[in-house]
């Protein structure tokens, strides 16, 4: 029973870890001349948070994780309201709302990698640009061209990319 619970204990903090890990991609502010570098890569995020996800949502823990050989699984949950209780996090729902994210290795890779978020974003928004000044420069030079990489959400990751879509793209704005 003991090495029972300790595997479930393991098991909670594997993903407990990994939605950490999730919740630290952030946009800092910066000094002009840094550009988007303040954009922090997601690290230590398990691996089947970047997975398809499977169908009816429910995640398998890692290998090894219970000795019991038993398959422990755990199913990711919406936040709800009062209004709206929460749902599973499933390929259905996510289908069913048309997700669509931009890829996930953007936000997983160094972000002094050329193909990253951060650098991509540098590139798009050259500094001094005088369309800056209103916002259709800022989507012609930077949102729609983000929209066009959307994808499809598959993963776990992807939504949880989309539900902080607005927030990433106020820091970025800022």
């Amino acid at each position: 029973m003991v090495d029972f619970l300790y595997n479930m204990e393991a098991i909670q903090n594997y993903y407990d870890d990994g939605m950490t890990a999730m919740a630290t991609f952030q946009v800092g502010a910066t000094k002009t001349t840094e550009g988007a570098r303040a954009l922090s890569a997601v690290k230590n995020v398990p691996q089947e948070f970047l997975d398809k996800l499977p169908p009816g949502g429910a995640m398998p823990a890692p290998a090894g994780a219970c000795v019991a050989a038993a398959k422990p699984q755990v199913t990711f949950m919406t936040k709800g309201s009062d209004a709206v209780p929460p749902e599973a996090v499933t390929p259905e729902l996510i289908a069913e709302k048309d997700i669509q994210t931009i890829p996930s290795e953007l936000v997983t890779i160094a972000q002094n990698d050329p193909d990253s978020l951060a650098s991509l974003i540098e590139d798009m928004v050259p500094m001094g640009d005088l369309s800056l000044a209103t916002p259709q420069g800022w989507d012609n030079l930077l949102w729609s061209k983000l929209r066009e990489m959307q994808q499809p959400a598959e993963s776990l990751m992807d939504y949880q990319l989309w539900n902080a879509s607005s927030e990433i793209m106020q820091q970025i704005s800022s």
